[in-house]
């Protein structure tokens, strides 16, 4: 990201509400784990080819619309981990993004 990269989001309302409901159908599918640590997020979900894909075509979308996150996917043989990165005053844009995610997230399988 560069340093003069502005903290904000170029996307409508209604592509807005596509985006989050994206990322909803993701973590009530997928994730196991969240860790915040203020404007940076580390989510971990199920392992598998299409849990990657999907994290790999959100955050290309993603990287469009707000070029200031930076993201990082990994995989090991238990978890593939999304980690979320921002400027200091991307918190509540970060924080944004993650509720996007535990909006759907079914908390009894955890």
């Amino acid at each position: 990201m560069c340093p003069d990269t502005p903290v904000a989001c170029s996307l409508t309302p209604e592509r807005t509400l596509e985006r989050t409901n994206l990322a909803k159908e993701i973590g009530s599918l997928h994730l196991i784990e969240v860790e915040t640590d203020g404007a940076n997020a580390t989510l971990a979900f199920k392992t598998g080819l299409e849990t990657r894909e999907e994290l790999e075509r959100f955050t290309a979308l993603e990287s469009e619309c707000c070029p200031f996150f930076e993201f990082k996917i990994s995989e090991s043989q238990e978890i593939v981990e999304l980690a979320i990165g921002a400027p200091v005053e991307g918190i509540a844009m970060t924080r944004g993004l993650v509720a996007g995610f535990t909006s759907g997230w079914d908390l009894s399988n955890v």
